[in-house]
C-alpha cells in the first residue's frame, strides 16, 4: 500500500461494484481522476488504503447480506444506524469506517 496500488485495480473494483456509479466510488476513495483522463500508474498511498477498506467492507457486506447486489444496495442506502448517511459516504474517514464496521457487527448478532 505504501507504494500505491496499481491504478488498473480501480477497474477491478468498479467491476465488483458495478451498480455504484464510478464517481461515487472515486469519491468514497478520496480520488479525483486527472482532468486529462489519464490515470497515473499507481494510486496514491492514501487512496490505496481507502481502496482496501472499501474492498473489505464490500466483502463483509456480501457475507452479511448474502449477495453482491444486496451489498451494493446497502453501501449506497442512507441508514438510520449511520445518522442517515450511506456506508459509502462514511468510509473515507477512520471514524466513518468504524461506524460502518460497528453497524455491520451489530447486524450480525
Amino acid at each position: 500500500v505504501m507504494a500505491g496500488i496499481p491504478t488498473r485495480e480501480l477497474n477491478e473494483l468498479q467491476r465488483l461494484l458495478y451498480a455504484i456509479p464510478v464517481v461515487d466510488v472515486h469519491r468514497s476513495l478520496g480520488y479525483t481522476p486527472p482532468p486529462t483522463g489519464r490515470h497515473p500508474s499507481r494510486l496514491p498511498p492514501s487512496v490505496s488504503n481507502m481502496f482496501l477498506v472499501l474492498l473489505e467492507i464490500s466483502d463483509q457486506a456480501v457475507q452479511l447480506l448474502g449477495s453482491r447486489q444486496d451489498a451494493q444496495r446497502w453501501l449506497i442506502k442512507p441508514l438510520g444506524g449511520l445518522d442517515g448517511y450511506a456506508p459509502l459516504e462514511l468510509i473515507s474517514t477512520n471514524p466513518g469506517q468504524e461506524a460502518v464496521k460497528t453497524l455491520m457487527l451489530r447486524s450480525e448478532e
